[in-house]
């Protein structure tokens, strides 16, 4: 995976560090100064890792928030620029999600809508362990950006649900979070009206909306290493909570045939299988660090008929039992 260096010349930046404390940071995340000059290139996303574990031990908790609200939608790149110039709310986050990975690319983004609500949830790819909070919330904070933009304004309605354990705090979310702040469980989501779906961004521009969406298409395939179509076959098995709904179902769904589907997923080097295999991988992960669910209901909700089948396989993603790789992720405190 690997990260944009706009961010981390953003994350240095916006701390005000002096030049010994900079270059203490730098060296301890083992990145050369010549490294995050120039354009926006991207560097390996380990680098980041632990440049954000450098700053989170000698820094206040919380410092990244600050540091995150001061970020404009253009520290985005094409990604924000596609967002916040698409026709709609609706389709600005429907982009958010599908091309968050050029930017995010330790998470994913997911859309669920209920009657009269929408949610957005974050699922991590790997284990984030100490900065799943630090990530997670500044992905949030960006979602705000981009509804503030596409909205002129914020009305009631907006709920930011986080993690219990960040409740202590509350405060510092306050002064940057618009809306409701629900702190439950150890999940993080965004709920906000299904209305506001409909809205129109007060910024559409379908030239510059265009052009930015197909460098979104190019980044995604160059940088994710993955294609616009197989994101939105993950999509479908998110939405059906890891559950294969089959291959007829998700090409209906896509507006192609079955046999388009299988095509063009041989084409782009993937197949349904293999990426039904790594939502998986992904869900199996945060229902286990996440939730109280046993291993067998975690494999029967993943569509695993058989306990010993689920154990197998996870054990071919993580080459530990689901049992033990839970009790590793609880010691290292993040359950």
């Amino acid at each position: 995976m690997h990260f944009p260096v706009t961010y981390i010349r953003t994350f240095i930046g916006a701390l005000d560090l002096d030049g010994p404390s900079r270059r203490d940071i730098l060296r301890a995340a083992r990145i050369r100064t010549r490294e995050i000059e120039g354009t926006d290139h991207y560097v390996p996303f380990a680098a980041v890792r632990r440049l954000l574990e450098a700053l989170d031990e000698r820094l206040a908790p919380g410092w990244h928030l600050d540091m995150a609200a001061r970020m404009d939608v253009a520290h985005h790149g094409p990604l924000g620029i596609a967002a916040i110039t698409s026709p709609t709310l609706g389709d600005a986050l429907e982009i958010m999600t599908k091309f968050g990975e050029i930017r995010a690319p330790f998470a994913w983004g997911e859309i669920r809508a209920a009657a009269d609500t929408v949610q957005i949830r974050y699922h991590e790819r790997e284990h984030l362990g100490s900065l799943r909070p630090v990530l997670m919330e500044i992905m949030q904070l960006a979602g705000l950006q981009v509804i503030g933009h596409v909205l002129g304004r914020i009305g009631p309605g907006l709920v930011w649900h986080l993690p219990a354990g960040r409740e202590s705090l509350r405060a510092e979310f306050a002064a940057r979070f618009e809306g409701t702040l629900r702190f439950h469980g150890d999940q993080y989501t965004t709920t906000l009206p299904a209305a506001w779906l409909a809205a129109p961004c007060l910024l559409y521009d379908e030239a510059m909306h265009k052009v930015s969406l197909a460098r979104c298409e190019e980044l995604l395939q160059q940088v994710a290493e993955r294609s616009a179509l197989e994101v939105e076959v993950r999509q479908c098995l998110l939405t059906a909570g890891g559950r294969s709904p089959g291959l007829d179902r998700v090409a209906q769904r896509l507006n192609i045939s079955r046999r388009t589907l299988i095509r063009r997923l041989k084409r782009e080097g993937t197949s349904y299988r293999r990426i039904l295999d790594e939502v998986h991988r992904s869900l199996a992960h945060e229902y286990l660090v996440a939730t109280r669910w046993g291993v067998a209901e975690i494999g029967y909700r993943l569509g695993y008929q058989d306990a010993a089948n689920f154990g197998r396989a996870f054990r071919r993603w993580y080459a530990v039992p689901p049992g033990e790789y839970r009790r590793r992720a609880q010691g290292s405190g993040r359950a």
